[in-house]
């Protein structure tokens, strides 16, 4: 089965046993995007970014444009929020929280968009 580039959506999964390498240094990159360290917060994010894009995809139905507009908003709201990361927070937890409500308000949105309009146009 061949997919074109528009309509594949490509996740660059770790190698086995590789995850242990990637958090072993995940407090310290916390506590430095905690204090305002961009790089720090970059290098978290970008381990992230493959599942977290795929999971804004599914989550607001396969809009893949969307989904990268969302991801971008739950990046900014991360970063916005970063002081209220718990010690002992892990950074992948985290990211899904903050990315999760980014996706569940922008999809309530589009539900109350719709709501409206057919309240405009007289349905129920």
């Amino acid at each position: 089965m061949s997919t074109t580039a528009d309509t594949r959506f490509d996740v660059v999964r770790p190698m086995r046993g590789t995850e242990d390498d990637h958090t072993a240094d995940e407090p310290a990159l916390l506590l430095a995007a905690q204090a305002g360290d961009e790089r720090a917060f970059g290098r978290v994010v970008d381990r992230l970014r493959g599942g977290l894009e795929l999971y804004c995809y599914l989550m607001i139905g396969g809009d893949r444009d969307s989904a990268r507009h969302l991801l971008e908003d739950a990046v900014l709201t991360a970063w916005r929020e970063r002081g209220l990361i718990e010690p002992r927070t892990r950074a992948r937890m985290w990211l899904y929280r903050v990315t999760s409500r980014v996706c569940i308000e922008a999809v309530g949105d589009q539900v109350s968009a719709l709501g409206a309009a057919d309240c405009l146009r007289g349905e129920p």
